[in-house]
C-alpha cells in the first residue's frame, strides 16, 4: 500500500484514480499509508476501495463483486443526466448495490473537480436539455398540459380527435425529463393523467439546476 500511495502521490498525471478490489483494502485509508513527507493525499488523487480495513472482499463464481459493480457502473449504471461517469458516481452506485452484502466500499479523495472516467449514452440528449428554458420561462414555472399533448386520443373530446405533432413532441421530451428525474407531474400521479386532466408539470430541483445551465449556455 505504501508503494502504491508513493507512486500515486509522485505521479505527474493531473488526476489519479486508484481502485482496489482486495480484502482489507480499506486499510489504504489509514494514516500511515497516506503519510508521505508529512503530506497525505496529493491534490487530484481519489481512492475507491472494495471494503473496509477489517472486511473481506466477496467473490462469486471466481469474480469479485466489487469489480463487477465498477464495470456495471462504467457501462452506464452510474451515469449522470449527461451520460458521464465519475469516481464519485461509481462510489454512490457501489454503496447502493452493496447494501445487501456485508461489505462496504470506501471513498477517499483530495479533488476539486470530478474527472469524467467514461462517457456513455446520456439519459436525455443534450439538444433536448437545451430546450428547458424554451419550455419553462422560469425554473419554477408550472407548464400547463391538456389532451393535445397526449398521443392517445381516446381521452380527447369527441369533436377533436386530431393530432397535434408539435405538442406531442414536447410531451415526448417531458417524458424523457421525467425519466431522468428532471421533471414531475403537478396535480396528478403520472404525466399521462396530468395531460388528459388539464393539469401541469414542473421541474425538480435537479431539473432546475439543468435549466440554469441551459439558460446560461453552459451545456
Amino acid at each position: 500500500m505504501q508503494d502504491i500511495i508513493n507512486l500515486a502521490n509522485s505521479s505527474t498525471a493531473h488526476e489519479v484514480v486508484v481502485i482496489l478490489d482486495c480484502c482489507h483494502s480499506g486499510a489504504f485509508g489509514s494514516l500511515p499509508a497516506f503519510s508521505v513527507n508529512n503530506s497525505y493525499l496529493r491534490s487530484g488523487l481519489a481512492i475507491l476501495t472494495a471494503s473496509l480495513a477489517h472486511e473481506y472482499s466477496v467473490e462469486v463464481n471466481g469474480e469479485g463483486i466489487f469489480t463487477k459493480i465498477v464495470c456495471d457502473a462504467l457501462n452506464g449504471g452510474a451515469i449522470d443526466v449527461m451520460g458521464n461517469v465519475t469516481v464519485a458516481s461509481i462510489y454512490a452506485y457501489a454503496d447502493q448495490v452493496l447494501g445487501a452484502w456485508d461489505q462496504r466500499p470506501m471513498f477517499k479523495a483530495n479533488i476539486t473537480t470530478l474527472t469524467t472516467l467514461r462517457s456513455c449514452t446520456p439519459l436525455v440528449e443534450t439538444s433536448i436539455i437545451r430546450k428547458l428554458p424554451d419550455y419553462f420561462a422560469t425554473s419554477n414555472m408550472i407548464f400547463p398540459l391538456d389532451y393535445t399533448y397526449e398521443p392517445d386520443k381516446n381521452y380527447a373530446p369527441p369533436e377533436d380527435k386530431k393530432s397535434y405533432p408539435e405538442h406531442e413532441e414536447i410531451f415526448s421530451h417531458f417524458q424523457k425529463y421525467r425519466d431522468a428525474r428532471l421533471l414531475v407531474p403537478d396535480g396528478a400521479d403520472h404525466l399521462f393523467w396530468a395531460a388528459v386532466r388539464n393539469k401541469g408539470c414542473k421541474l425538480t430541483t435537479l431539473g432546475q439546476f439543468y435549466w440554469s445551465l441551459a439558460k446560461g449556455n453552459k451545456i
